[in-house]
Formats: structure tokens, C-alpha cells, sequence
């Protein structure tokens, strides 16, 4: 049962550094990818 919960929880965290990405990065013109090559989440 450990390791779905935490597969969950790790999840929950990716979506949620995505969506700060995003509204970080909006008006930068790149797509997602590139942002996530560069480092700059």
C-alpha cells in the first residue's frame, strides 16, 4: 500500500511545479519542454 500512496502524492507534486511553471512562464513565448530543458522551474 506504500507505494501508491506515494506514487500519488508524487504525482500530485509534478502537476502542481507544472502549473506554477506555466503560470510563471506564460508570457515567455517557449513551449513547456524548453522550459523544463532549461531548468527554470
Amino acid at each position: 500500500m506504500f507505494l501508491p500512496d506515494r506514487s500519488s502524492i508524487r504525482r500530485k507534486e509534478g502537476i502542481s511545479l507544472a502549473r506554477e511553471a506555466v503560470k510563471k512562464h506564460r508570457r515567455d513565448g517557449r513551449f513547456f519542454g524548453e522550459i523544463l530543458s532549461e531548468g527554470m522551474i
